[in-house]
């Protein structure tokens, strides 16, 4: 008979685990029933999260989602009206608050996620049409461009700086990477500024 090799046995999960993992899904259902009704509820936990860890802790993509987009799970190829801007509150949903976690995450030297977010936000397809972004019809679209800028020459601050291990230039490569996709974000933002000025006057024409 060949030899076998060692038998993996898989790990029970510690009492501390799942003690964690249980107090993660209260959490969870604590901030998403309440967030319609308190309005800044998930920022302050996930600025309170942030804090305890000394800005360390990875943000759940949950809660990440709910300040960014108003829910945990938007429907692909949506946006917010608005991008940015807080948005109508209405006390019963949850209002969106992107340009917030961008600040949450400088204030705690996350400028990769700082990147990541303003790159999620204008990526998202406004599958509203054009007639959905008449600012006659109350929407108008904000983008913080003074806080992006802001973000932007702190990443090159960074990046002009000297380092002499490889983690370190890995981690600074990967911010590098994040602020490229921040800039293609952006690029196509201003393109999509620029090609749908026709459209827009056209679905003018079309709802009046």
């Amino acid at each position: 008979e060949g030899r076998r090799g060692p038998s993996v046995v898989p790990r029970a999960p510690t009492e501390g685990g799942v003690q964690s993992a249980m107090a993660m899904d209260l959490l969870r259902g604590y901030v998403e029933r309440h967030s319609g009704r308190c309005r800044g509820l998930a920022l302050a936990v996930a600025g309170r999260m942030l804090s305890s860890s000394e800005g360390t802790m990875d943000l759940p993509p949950w809660l990440a989602d709910l300040i960014a987009f108003g829910s945990r799970s938007p429907p692909p190829g949506a946006r917010p009206d608005g991008l940015f801007a807080s948005g109508a509150w209405d006390g019963t949903s949850p209002s969106p608050d992107p340009a917030g976690l961008v600040r949450l995450y400088m204030r705690h030297h996350r400028y990769g996620e700082a990147c990541s977010v303003v790159t999620s936000v204008l990526s998202r397809k406004d599958a509203g049409g054009l007639t959905s972004r008449l600012p006659e019809r109350g929407c108008v679209e904000v983008v913080p461009y003074g806080l992006i800028d802001m973000l932007w020459n702190v990443v090159d601050a960074i990046a002009s700086g000297r380092y002499e291990t490889d983690e370190e230039r890995g981690q600074v490569s990967d911010l590098l990477r994040k602020r490229e996709g921040m800039e293609r974000a952006l690029s196509r933002h201003f393109e999509s500024l620029r090609t749908s000025e026709d459209g827009i006057a056209s679905a003018r024409l079309l709802a009046s």
